[in-house]
């Protein structure tokens, strides 16, 4: 049959046994291996599981994080809040590293720009590195979310936000 790549998430670099089963229902099982490639990571440790959702904690609803891990396991972050007067304010929350298999650090940026409704103009584009955080996955479903943001630190409960 030869080679087929399917993506089954991010695993450890090793040799696991797996059961596959054709078309008929025959069942056998096979080696899979799975091999470090520096390529595809942003440091030594690789995410188990893809955290790409969206994610709140439903006792404070009204901000988020949406959360986007892509191939090369890089994450992109935005979080919307607001700030001391009501207003609405957007971060976002990239490049970063995984610091262990479910802990990402990253910058994170306030960017402002152009009115949405006119002619976009890239001069007006600003980012701004404004602090840092850190998301730490307890499971496929929950963690927090610690950072520093303008002096604020804090560290807020997250978990998917459920469809």
């Amino acid at each position: 049959m030869g080679r087929v790549d399917v993506s089954i998430g991010s695993l450890p670099a090793g040799t696991y046994q797996v059961e596959v089963v054709d078309a008929y229902g025959n069942m056998a099982a096979q080696p899979l291996t799975v091999e470090h490639n520096p390529a595809r990571s942003s440091g030594k440790y690789f995410p188990l599981v893809d955290y790409t959702d969206s994610w709140w904690n439903e006792n404070e609803s009204g901000w988020g994080l949406f959360i986007v891990q892509h191939l090369n396991n890089q994450v992109f972050a935005g979080w919307f809040v607001y700030d001391a007067d009501g207003e609405p304010l957007w971060f976002t929350m990239e490049p970063g590293e995984w610091r262990y298999y479910n802990v990402f650090t990253g910058p994170i940026y306030r960017t402002t720009g152009p009115y949405f409704g006119g002619t976009f103009d890239p001069a007006k584009v600003t980012r701004t590195i404004v602090g840092e955080g850190t998301l730490t996955f307890s499971d496929r479903d929950t963690g927090t979310f610690a950072y520093t943001v303008d002096g604020v630190t804090a560290t807020k409960t997250i978990s998917r936000l459920p469809y």
